[in-house]
Formats: structure tokens, sequence, C-alpha cells
């Protein structure tokens, strides 16, 4: 088992303590779906911030906003991807286990 160096930084909580209780992350072997999709949503709504930031911004040229808006939402757009092909991963994963026990 890994150990992660920035553990007490991370904080996640579980589905029965539904946010009463926050607890340091763990670096186990697996994969912590809830965790990363929450890390990812962390990051969308930044990039959602800095693309209204760009649209306000009465300081930027028209080119200079257009280039700045297309790098954000290609940002905003990779990330929900990568979001979704996480979810319809561990989904198929699910799916073919439940057939292969049937």
């Amino acid at each position: 088992m890994a150990v992660n160096p920035t553990a007490p930084i991370f904080t996640t909580t579980t589905a029965h303590a539904a946010g009463a209780f926050a607890t340091p992350y763990t670096n186990r072997d697996g994969f912590d779906l809830i965790w990363r999709q929450k890390q990812l949503q962390e990051q969308m709504t930044l990039v959602e911030a800095d693309i209204r930031e760009i649209e306000q911004n009465a300081n930027l040229s028209d080119t200079e906003k257009m280039f700045s808006m297309q790098m954000a939402m290609n940002t905003w757009s990779a990330i929900s991807n990568l979001r979704t092909n996480m979810l319809k991963s561990v989904a198929d994963t699910l799916k073919s286990i439940a057939r292969n026990v049937a």
C-alpha cells in the first residue's frame, strides 16, 4: 500500500456520516470514484468562475477574449468528458460483474 504524503490535505466524508464528520483521505488499493468526482467537480467550478470573469473583463480585446474563452471551454469540456467516461467505465465494469455472477 502506497503512502500519500498529501493525505492530511484532502478530506472525504462517508455516505453514512453524510458530511457530519470529515475524515482524512486514505490512499488505498482501488479506485475512490466519489473522491475523484468531487475533485473534478471543484475544478469545473473554478473553470466556470474563470469563464464568467472572462465574459465580464472589459480590458480584453475581442481576440484575447475569444482565445481565453476557447481555452477555458476546452478545459471545462475535457474535465466534463473525463467525469462522464469515468462513470461509464465503472458502470460497465459493474454491469459485467453482475452479468458474470448471474
